[in-house]
């Protein structure tokens, strides 16, 4: 009972983290790096991009660093002084030009994007950041400054809150700048229909051949790399299916040697039934009712016990599903009808056979 309670519950939360609402597009969005030149910034790259903007099949590209979330974390530090205020805080980081926010779809819900520049001349932050400022409503915050690299930076608008990780990670507070100069990351937003992903692939391979002839295009989805955040827990989910599989086995095995010696220390009262009249339905349901309480006291064992475990468990996730009563519910019929089917055919054939071959034994 514990290890299905357990499988159902992983379950339920990669189900959960996979199609949560992350805060940004996820779906048809590619992302590939390109060689990045230190003594020349200004490279082939933004030739790239332009080439990358006329495939029709391609809606939106964007050049920078990384993607919203990913496996990993890219930090900076800044501060905030005003009036009695002083806040030092260490930030999430992403930086690129003005076309990410479209890219991903990500939600500003005060003030504007940032203008195009070469470097940090404005900023954009995440709800998260604001509140950390002090700012109850995030429009509060547009106008301010920041501290970043001995400079003051104009806070410009204010972004909706999106996951930096996996769910297992509280949102984090979060600053976007201009800097694709120094981008080294394309973020490409393919149309919708998965009809035309194909060709608007090849059509990004020849680009990049055009421009990069000796360097492979190695280029991966969004969603794909989101998957990867929970390849732990799908694996936790491999390992107690098939734990949960042997302990039904083993479980069973002794369900149906106890259901046989029962059986066989009652076969002479069952022929003695059947000849009064007894059906092999009564008889069934009169060898069974032991066992149905068995599998009940089982049941409520199980359920604090697997409650607590689970709850632990969830408890690693800053965002995580909720523990169902119909998890347990189901637990519980799952065990009842396998132990249902073993009854069922072991008292079945005692039901069955010829009372007078038990009866003549005596």
């Amino acid at each position: 009972q514990v290890f299905i309670i357990g499988v159902l519950v992983v379950d339920k939360q990669i189900h959960y983290s996979m199609q949560k609402d992350m805060g940004f597009r996820k779906d048809a969005i590619i992302n590939f790096y390109v060689p990045f030149d230190f003594s020349n910034p200004n490279n082939k790259k933004f030739i790239l991009k332009e080439e990358l903007a006329k495939i029709p099949e391609i809606q939106e590209v964007s050049l920078g660093n990384q993607s919203p979330a990913f496996n990993g974390r890219m930090s900076t530090q800044v501060s905030y002084k005003e009036k009695d205020k002083d806040v030092k805080l260490k930030v999430d980081s992403r930086n690129g030009d003005t076309a990410f926010l479209s890219v991903y779809n990500i939600k500003l819900i005060a003030g504007r994007n940032i203008m195009p520049s070469d470097s940090a001349t404005e900023f954009l932050i995440n709800e998260t950041l604001a509140r950390q400022l002090g700012f109850q409503h995030p429009a509060e915050a547009v106008g301010h400054f920041l501290s970043f690299k001995n400079s003051q930076k104009p806070i410009v608008g204010v972004m909706k809150d999106f996951n930096l990780a996996s769910v297992r990670s509280a949102i984090h507070p979060l600053v976007y700048y201009a800097a694709p100069k120094f981008g080294y990351m394309m973020h490409v937003a393919l149309q919708p229909n998965p009809a035309v992903w194909n060709s608007a692939i090849t059509k990004m391979q020849a680009a990049w051949k055009s421009i990069y002839p000796d360097v492979d295009f190695d280029y991966t989805f969004l969603d794909k790399k989101i998957e990867n955040f929970y390849k732990a827990d799908q694996q936790l989910s491999t390992l107690l299916t098939w734990a949960s599989a042997v302990a039904i086995i083993i479980s069973c095995l002794g369900l149906l040697g106890l259901v046989i010696f029962i059986t066989n220390n009652r076969i002479k009262e069952i022929g003695v039934r059947k000849i009064l009249g007894a059906s092999v339905i009564q008889i069934i349901t009169l060898l069974s009712v032991n066992f149905i309480k068995l599998i009940a006291v089982a049941f409520i064992i199980a359920i604090p016990i697997a409650w607590w475990a689970t709850h632990n468990w969830l408890q690693n996730f800053a965002y995580h599903t909720n523990l169902s009563w119909w998890i347990f519910l189901l637990s519980g019929i799952i065990m009842i009808i396998a132990a249902l089917t073993i009854l069922c055919i072991r008292a079945g054939r005692a039901a069955m056979a010829n009372p007078v071959k038990s009866l003549r034994s005596e």
